[in-house]
């Protein structure tokens, strides 16, 4: 259990950074970060570190289908939304 909260932590301290870069390249400065669907991710292994944006991620609250897109980052073993959730379409 210890060791599950001190993931979430980390993952949440890593969506945090995350959203202040996605502002970041709101706001004009910087680049744009590669594309994807779901269906076409990298395989999240070996993609420790990578952003993305997964043009039908959903955001919280929205349904299976229904995604609108947001950023989502690998820690090298599952891809996972800005919001520290597990990607999904």
């Amino acid at each position: 259990m210890a060791a599950d909260r001190e993931a979430l932590a980390t993952l949440n301290n890593i969506a945090q950074n995350i959203a202040q870069v996605a502002t970041a390249f709101a706001g004009g400065i910087g680049s744009s970060v590669p594309s994807f669907t779901f269906a076409t991710l990298p395989t999240a292994v070996g993609s420790a570190g990578k952003v993305v944006f997964c043009s039908n991620g959903r955001k919280p609250g929205q349904g299976p289908g229904a995604g609108t897109g947001m950023l989502a980052f690998s820690d090298g073993a599952g891809w996972f939304s800005t919001a520290g959730t597990a990607l999904a379409a």
